[in-house]
Formats: C-alpha cells, structure tokens, sequence
C-alpha cells in the first residue's frame, strides 16, 4: 500500500538522507506514543503536521494494519510504526513538490 508522510523541507531532507527517525508526542491524548505517522492518502493542510512537503512509500498492508490507528471520523487510514520498520521499505520519494518522485540523488543531480 501505498502511505505518505507530511513533512516540512529541512525534516525530508533529513528523512531522505538518513532514513525516518521515531518522534514521540501525545498526538491529541492522554499518553506518549513513538513512531512515525503515515497515512493512506496525502494529508491535506488542516490534517496532520505542519509541512509542504509529502514523503511516499509503499508497505504491505500486511504490515500497516498492526499498526493502524482508527479514527471514525477521520475519512482517512493512518498508522504509527517505528522508523525501523518503516525504513525497511524505503527510501521515500517525494510526492507532491516541483521534485515529485525523486530521491535526494536524483534532485542533488537536478539542482547541480
């Protein structure tokens, strides 16, 4: 399946270079959580964190479902899983920028 992750410039370069790295926050609850949020489809503004930037890459959904947080209302699947699992299936490409579908390589070589 297909996920993406919302993000700002400077974190998908990181991400690009060296991989997701596990956050942890209260994610509007009671509790610390740690991972790294996906979602089935790219959030848009009003969802998710703050970023212009959206990171895809594909997992089985196999995989995805143990870690799927279900929100009724949300209109959309979101999963938080470790970064170690979730870099297994990378690298991400960059999905909805001028550098769509790219990888850090191939956007350093773009801008060279």
């Amino acid at each position: 399946m297909k996920v993406y992750h919302k993000t700002d410039h400077a974190a998908a370069s990181c991400i690009l270079r060296d991989g997701f790295e596990d956050r942890t926050g209260t994610y509007l609850t009671r509790h610390e959580y740690t991972g790294v949020w996906v979602a089935d489809e790219p959030l848009s503004e009003g969802d998710g964190p703050e970023g212009n930037v959206t990171l895809s890459l594909e997992v089985p959904e196999t995989v995805l479902t143990e870690y799927e947080w279900v929100e009724e209302q949300s209109g959309f699947r979101e999963f938080l899983l470790s970064a170690k699992v979730l870099n297994q299936y990378g690298p991400p490409v960059i999905d909805d920028h001028f550098y769509k579908g790219c990888t850090l390589e191939q956007v350093r070589q773009y801008i060279a």
